[in-house]
């Protein structure tokens, strides 16, 4: 029964580190590798060390390049700040009042807003926009890749477990 729960422990962890991939204060790959690890602590999982060690560290990555890259895009850009900012208040528009498309086109309108209120021109603001806007997407992906590989392992450990249980 105690695997069971712990199991379940873990999905839980991996659907909440999906939405954390569009969700900033939600740790999406921390918890993605939480919900691997749990599900390594029940009879359902059986990951090797080593590969929970590279997980943990695909985990630790993801989370800095999405804190990274909407900056580096920023600056690429010749972008503030204020654009970064926002693309995240844009994103949270986005999946709030727009959802699903929402969270495709607001993190970049909201960054132009951002750059436009930091005194931009609407060219130079247009450009640092972009930039803000291809950081933040690009830190989406990566952890949105974590999660879907996590999901991956995860349900493939199920699979082999109920395979081998039945065979």
């Amino acid at each position: 029964m105690a695997d069971i729960i712990i199991a379940w422990l873990g999905g839980i962890c991996l659907v909440i580190g999906i939405a954390g991939s569009f969700i900033a204060f939600v740790p999406g790959p921390p918890l993605g590798f939480l919900g691997i690890i749990l599900l390594n602590l029940s009879k359902y999982g059986e990951f090797s060390l080593p590969f929970l060690i590279v997980l943990g560290i695909f985990a630790a990555a993801a989370s800095l390049a999405d804190n990274i890259l909407p900056m580096i895009g920023a600056q690429r850009f010749g972008g503030t700040k204020f654009g970064v900012w926002g693309a995240f208040f844009g994103l949270a528009a986005g999946i709030l009042v727009f959802a699903p498309f929402g969270i495709i086109f607001m993190p970049f309108i909201g960054a132009l807003t951002g750059e436009i209120a930091a005194g931009k021109r609407a060219k130079a603001a247009l450009k640092a926009a972009f930039g803000s806007f291809i950081g933040f997407a690009t830190g989406i992906m990566f952890k949105l890749f974590f999660a879907a590989a996590c999901v991956y392992f995860y349900t493939a450990a199920i699979i082999k477990y109920f395979a081998s249980v039945n065979a």
